[in-house]
């Protein structure tokens, strides 16, 4: 068997009015598939080999494969394996840069842990900077700018206002209104 899908001699059962019969062909042509797929997906376990099959089958029955003849039928799902193995491999590509990055802020955080906290706190910490964090990033961008220069880098309110073009008093309405909905966020995440 050469490294592609064979071509059957039976077309009868495998042709229907639309094209190929995609369970016919997948049922008859399946270990074929497989060992295509698991060909390019070297270390990958054989769950992962299986998942990849199953998303190139959806592909061969979904409507998208209507009219595919069956001299085409094994260069077609071909391309839909090799399409969706490269797919596998982005995805774990970005899975290992996103455990990268997490690991880099469990490092940072706990170059933070303060000296005789128990693991307790710092777990803690470490929640209450994401809850934080993404109370912020919730905020709209004036709000979220306001805030940042008032407490990161320290400006007053009327020192805030001249930058921003806006009144002392509306830079102080909108901290206490962005503090009010920052700390309600928080108690619904805590």
């Amino acid at each position: 068997m050469s490294g592609g899908l064979q071509h059957t001699s039976n077309i009868q059962p495998i042709l229907s009015e639309d094209g190929v019969n995609w369970g016919v062909f997948m049922e008859s042509q399946g270990e074929v598939l497989r060992a295509f797929i698991r060909s390019r997906m070297l270390g990958a376990g054989e769950s992962e080999v299986e998942d990849v099959f199953q998303e190139v089958s959806m592909v061969a029955h979904s409507d998208g494969a209507r009219g595919i003849l069956e001299k085409n039928a094994g260069s077609w799902l071909r391309g839909v394996a090799a399409n969706k193995v490269r797919d596998y491999w982005r995805k774990v590509e970005r899975r290992g840069k996103l455990e990268k990055k997490v690991g880099e802020n469990v490092r940072e955080a706990a170059n933070e842990v303060r000296e005789g906290w128990s693991p307790f706190d710092w777990v803690m910490h470490l929640e209450r900077s994401d809850y934080l964090s993404e109370a912020i990033g919730g905020l709209d961008r004036k709000s979220r700018r306001v805030l940042e220069r008032k407490y990161l880098e320290g400006a007053s309110c009327k020192t805030i206002a001249r930058d921003e073009g806006m009144k002392e008093k509306a830079v102080e309405y909108l901290l206490k209104k962005t503090r009010d909905r920052l700390r309600a966020v928080l108690e619904k995440l805590i």
